[in-house]
């Protein structure tokens, strides 16, 4: 079950990857989508139009940040991947399962992560990406982070922003 979710998430990269599209994948954390409508936020509605969301995405129980995002980025449900706590444990370790950044990572492509809560740490598996970036919570702190990795290395052909 791992390998193939893993596989189908990584084939949805690899479209855009090898057209030499970059994929950002852009989770806000408690966002609900007609909510983005009701206060017109416009950065965020042209994204929407002119890339690929998930208005109709659900989350898995709990609705937890690192259960879902866990989940989110390994294609497995907690009874799988085990993660059912929403604090960050050092003792636990990084989660056990590849995530879809790191099999784009042994691929050869350029992959990096920037999130905003120290719980998220568990995501960020040793060799998974290029490069891995933990700021404080807030949003604009998380896309100044991004901008300076970007001035610096180039964009990643694959990146995960938490809000």
């Amino acid at each position: 079950m791992s390998k193939r979710c893993i596989s189908l998430v990584f084939l949805l990269f690899s479209s855009s990857l090898f057209s030499k599209n970059p994929v950002i994948v852009i989770s806000i954390d408690g966002l609900r989508p007609d909510a983005i409508v009701k206060a017109k936020a416009t950065t965020l509605l042209g994204l929407i139009a002119t890339g690929t969301s998930f208005a109709q995405a659900k989350t898995v129980p709990p609705s937890l940040t690192l259960p879902a995002h866990t989940s989110m980025l390994t294609g497995l449900d907690p009874s799988q991947h085990g993660i059912f706590f929403d604090d960050y444990l050092p003792a636990y370790g990084p989660v056990r399962f590849e995530t879809a950044l790191e099999v784009a990572h042994r691929a050869g492509f350029h992959a990096a992560m920037f999130v905003a809560e120290d719980k998220l740490l568990h995501l960020n598996r040793p060799n998974s990406v290029d490069y891995f970036e933990k700021t404080t919570k807030e949003g604009l702190e998380i896309a100044m982070a991004f901008k300076r990795y970007v001035n610096l290395q180039g964009l990643p052909d694959v990146t995960f922003l938490h809000l």
